[in-house]
């Protein structure tokens, strides 16, 4: 746990795997101080920032940021399904619109999002009109009111999404 910018303690949870990085590159068992683990003993904010912009530079990465980790960490755990108020608080942000700004969602992963409406509303054949009692959500009739609902789409319905 360490203090934060607005000076409020925070902890910062690792997964196993990042665990097994850490303990793979040799860094140091965390030391104990007043009892709190600390990640990287030996290393200062700054120099951690140099020895990542190093690495990436030996990796041939460009326009990469230490800061962009947070940011690719937040829009993987949101698209694997993380809630919001959970990553809210795994950042550290008091307030849950600085999280949106983090959570970049993947076209993919949006163009994914709206297919799962499929199944849940079907229309019957785009030929005929039927009455609102034959129009089905999720499978259970929607109830009579006796008017005409058409399922014809008009000429121009898909181009926009093209």
């Amino acid at each position: 746990m360490r203090l934060t910018k607005n000076g409020k303690p925070r902890v910062a949870y690792v997964n196993d795997l990042a665990m097994q990085v850490f303990e793979s590159m040799g860094i140091p068992e965390r030391k104990r101080k007043k009892d709190r683990r600390v990640l990287f003993p030996f290393v200062t904010p700054e120099q951690l920032s140099v020895r990542f912009i190093r690495a990436c530079r030996d990796a041939g990465v460009d326009d990469f940021s230490l800061h962009d980790l947070r940011h690719t960490f937040t829009s993987q755990l949101r698209m694997a399904g993380a809630d919001l108020h959970d990553l809210q608080k795994l950042l550290g942000h008091s307030d849950l619109r600085m999280t949106t700004r983090y959570a970049h969602l993947s076209p993919d992963h949006l163009a994914a999002a709206a297919a799962r409406l499929n199944g849940v509303l079907t229309l019957p054949d785009r030929a005929t009109e039927t009455t609102e009692e034959d129009v089905h959500v999720e499978g259970k009739k929607a109830p009579k009111t006796g008017s005409i609902v058409t399922t014809e789409l008009p000429a121009d319905a898909g181009e926009e999404a093209a």
